[in-house]
């Protein structure tokens, strides 16, 4: 009789001490970090929600579509932060780093409330030139049961530059403007675009970026971080 009661006493207080979304099928609390508006930063544990869907926002089953607008923190009591609160996080899982870093993107309307909006953007790359990506919702009709029509969202990947010279961009390649305009005028030396051996394209855009890198190593310049 004693040992079941204490059975029960210890089961209780692991719920207490732990947060209790870490016990939820398909969700787990990983270690992480946040960096707060002041620059400090925060050691604690980030909320990963699983999936069982295969995309390009999933990652070893981690449904990344969730950080890019919030991150539920945990360090001593659970919190939920967004864009404006903090300015990145990060985290470690299967061996890859994930951080996410708070940007202002903006847009062309005519409504002024639409024109900027706060969001974390996941850093892929971090060089002379740092790259980021956002992920973006494309809604479509599809054909649904009896003739009907459904609304489906599609999820892909937006890519930004980031440097120095020319702040943060996003690669609009559709509107007529080459990735090799982008590099330029994020300050990536011309020699190095006209030597490049391989296709400067946006799926290659990492690869390109880690070679620039290399590339300022082997004509002896400083690689300034951009970001």
């Amino acid at each position: 009789m004693f040992k079941g009661n204490f059975g029960k006493v210890v089961f209780i207080a692991l719920l207490v001490i732990l947060p209790m979304r870490g016990y939820s099928q398909g969700v787990r609390w990983m270690p992480g970090y946040l960096v707060n508006n002041n620059n400090e930063v925060i050691k604690g544990h980030i909320y990963l929600p699983f999936t069982t869907v295969t995309s390009g926002l999933v990652v070893a089953g981690i449904d990344l579509e969730w950080f890019y607008s919030t991150v539920e923190f945990f360090d001593g009591e659970t919190k939920v932060f967004e864009p404006d609160d903090i300015r990145s996080f990060g985290f470690t899982y299967s061996g890859l780093e994930y951080k996410f870093v708070s940007n202002l993107l903006l847009y062309k309307s005519i409504i002024k409330s639409d024109r900027s909006r706060q969001r974390f953007l996941q850093l892929e790359y971090k060089g002379a030139v740092t790259l980021f990506n956002d992920c973006v919702a494309l809604q479509h009709d599809v054909p649904g049961v009896g003739g009907g029509r459904n609304i489906e969202a599609i999820n892909y990947k937006e890519y930004y530059l980031y440097s120095e010279a020319n702040g943060l961009q996003r690669l609009e390649i559709k509107k007529g403007k080459s990735l090799e305009v982008y590099l330029l005028e994020s300050g990536v030396d011309e020699e190095f675009i006209c030597d490049y051996p391989g296709r400067i394209k946006i799926r290659n855009i990492k690869a390109i970026l880690i070679s620039y890198d290399e590339w300022l190593k082997e004509h002896g310049k400083e690689i300034a971080k951009s970001t």
